[in-house]
């Protein structure tokens, strides 16, 4: 794998786990705040899926060659 490509999974999935944390530890006093927080955490979720099948589907090509 693409170095680059690594690192930028890992900080995906530690920004997903710091607003896991936040969001557990620190309640949201507006709901309005809430919503963007766990909007953030579910589009880092869905790009993060995008990038990994993408990595698989290209993995397969290449064995398959």
């Amino acid at each position: 794998m693409d170095p680059f490509i690594g690192r930028f999974i890992g900080e995906v999935k530690q920004t997903l786990t710091h607003h896991a944390e936040d969001a557990m530890t620190l309640p949201k006093a507006d709901p309005f705040e809430h919503g963007v927080v766990a909007g953030e955490y579910r589009g880092l979720q869905r790009a993060l899926n995008i990038l990994e099948n993408l990595l698989r589907d290209t993995d397969e090509k290449e064995k398959l060659s």
